[in-house]
C-alpha cells in the first residue's frame, strides 16, 4: 500500500468530513508525513546568524581539530557570520538513526524502533530527542528561538489540509524523471537544467 492510498483510507470522502474530526485527523495521522517530508525537503535547508558580539559558545558534545585539539567550545568574534545548515543537521546518524537519510515517517510514532531514531516530541511539547534540533518536532525546519518563523503554525495548517485534500482524490506514483535539488536561494528542484520544474505523475483514485 503506497503512503496516498493509506492516507485515504483515514481521511473523510464526503465534503461532511471537513469537520472536527477531519482537522483532528489532521493533527495525528499527518503528523507523521510533514515532519518526515520537511526533514528531508526543508524549504529553506540553510539560513545564517552574525555574532553581535564576542561570545564563547559552550557545544554540547566535544569536536577535534584537524590538528588533533579536543573543543568543547567555540570562541566567537563581533562580525563572524555562522552559516546553519538544516538538511545536515537532519541527516545526522547520531540523532535520528543510521537510516536518517531515509524518508520513514514512522520515526515520528511512539512505537517506533531505537534504529530509527526513536520518536521526537509531539507538537506543543516542550522536551525533545536527545540530539535533535530544539524546534517544531525535533527539526530546525522552522528555525528555533525568538527567531524563528512567525508563520509556521499556518504554513503547517495550510500543508497538512493540501495534503488530506489531495490524496482523497488522487494516487501518485513514481516518475522516471531525474530531479536534482539545487538552492537558490530556497530549496529547488531542477529537471533537464531547468529549475523550478518538478514532474508529478498522478491517476484518480479508486472509488
Amino acid at each position: 500500500m503506497t503512503t496516498s492510498s493509506a492516507c485515504r483510507t483515514s481521511t473523510p470522502s464526503s465534503k461532511k468530513g471537513m469537520s472536527f474530526s477531519f482537522f483532528f485527523f489532521l493533527s495525528f495521522t499527518l503528523l507523521t508525513l510533514c515532519p518526515s517530508s520537511l526533514r528531508l525537503h526543508p524549504a529553506s535547508p540553510q539560513t545564517e546568524r552574525v555574532a553581535l558580539r564576542d561570545d564563547v559558545l559552550p557545544l554540547s558534545t566535544p569536536i577535534k581539530t584537524a590538528k588533533g585539539e579536543t573543543l568543547t567550545a567555540l570562541r566567537v568574534r563581533a562580525g563572524q557570520v555562522f552559516h546553519v545548515p538544516f538538511t545536515t543537521m537532519h541527516l545526522n546518524p547520531a540523532a535520528f538513526g543510521p537510516d536518517a537519510a531515509r524518508f520513514n515517517p514512522s520515526r515520528w510514532l511512539a512505537s517506533a524502533p531505537s534504529s530509527s531514531g526513536g520518536a521526537a516530541a509531539p507538537e506543543g511539547a516542550t522536551t525533545h530527542t536527545k540530539g535533535r534540533p530544539h524546534g517544531w518536532a525535533g527539526l530546525a525546519t522552522f528555525c528555533d528561538g525568538p527567531r524563528n518563523c512567525i508563520g509556521y503554525r499556518l504554513a503547517l495548517l495550510e500543508l497538512k489540509t493540501l495534503l488530506a485534500t489531495l490524496v482523497r482524490a488522487l494516487e501518485f506514483h513514481e516518475t522516471t524523471a531525474d530531479v536534482r535539488r539545487r538552492i537558490s536561494p530556497t530549496l529547488q528542484p531542477v529537471v533537464d537544467g531547468r529549475g523550478g520544474l518538478l514532474p508529478v505523475h498522478v491517476t484518480l483514485a479508486a472509488p
